[in-house]
């Protein structure tokens, strides 16, 4: 039996953010992945190798939880979508 946290979207389904907005996986995520707009900034960034690691393993946890295929960029772009900053902050 697949338990699910409530905050992951299930089989295409959407998701309240934290800020109040919805949003959702399209089926098969890949690199549309979660927003509500079409406009998007390209930015570039480095991580660690073992932050690297460290997405890849939720992506894979992510797909097992949800049955939802995604990648980097939409996890990425879902994680930014609900942090707040005492999230951030929190045992700092």
């Amino acid at each position: 039996m697949r338990t699910a946290s409530p905050d992951l979207p299930q089989n295409g389904d959407t998701v309240k953010l934290q800020n109040g907005k919805t949003v959702s996986l399209q089926d098969g995520a890949g690199d549309e992945g979660v927003d509500d707009s079409n406009t998007r900034e390209k930015i570039t960034f480095y991580l660690r190798p073992d932050q690297v690691e460290k997405l890849d393993e939720l992506v894979i946890a992510y797909k097992r939880r949800t049955g939802q295929r995604t990648n980097r960029n939409a996890l990425m772009r879902l994680m930014l979508d609900r942090i707040d900053i005492d999230q951030l902050l929190m045992n700092a």
